[in-house]
Formats: structure tokens, sequence, C-alpha cells
């Protein structure tokens, strides 16, 4: 079985983060895990598909849950012959 593909999340708490995860529920997951116990009641998850769509802080740096060291923006840039990302049609999402 291969791994689940991994799309990239804006997910904003009190603050703002990325990360690499199978889907929104895993995204908001992943950052409260990351946050380091600071979880707040509410986090926010938007996938992202367009490098325009990154914070300019996080562009060149390495989203939490990435298993190699391709950076925002490279995640997001297609490599030849590749697929363009998967959409998620509910694009943010709030969980409590």
């Amino acid at each position: 079985m291969s791994d689940p593909v991994k799309k990239l999340y804006r997910v904003e708490v009190s603050f703002v983060m990325f990360v690499l995860a199978e889907d929104d529920y895993r995204a908001r997951d992943l950052a409260r895990q990351y946050a380091n116990d600071e979880s707040p009641d509410e986090a926010f998850a938007t996938q992202v598909l367009d490098p325009s769509h990154i914070d300019p802080e996080w562009r060149n740096a390495l989203p939490y849950g990435g298993t190699d060291d391709k950076t925002c923006v490279q995640i997001l840039t297609p490599e030849p012959g590749s697929e363009p990302p998967y959409e998620d049609p509910n694009q943010q999402k709030l969980f409590c």
C-alpha cells in the first residue's frame, strides 16, 4: 500500500504555520501537535494551491509534516510531466 498523497495546507491558529497532510483534518491535528501544547480551541486549515498564497516568511521554509527537504514554494512548483495538484472543493473549514 502506498502512502497517501500529501497536500500543502495553511493552518491558522493563534499564529500561522504550513503543514503537509493528507487532508484538512490531519492538517489541523498536525498543527496542534507541532504547536507544542499551545492548541487553540479553533483552527482554520486551507489547502494552498498557488505559491502566491504562501505567506512571505514561509516561502522558503520547510512545512511541518514534510518528509523531504522541499520548501513550501518547491512543493507547489510542478515538476515536468507531473499532474496539477488536487484541489479541495471545500477550501476552508472551521475546526472546533
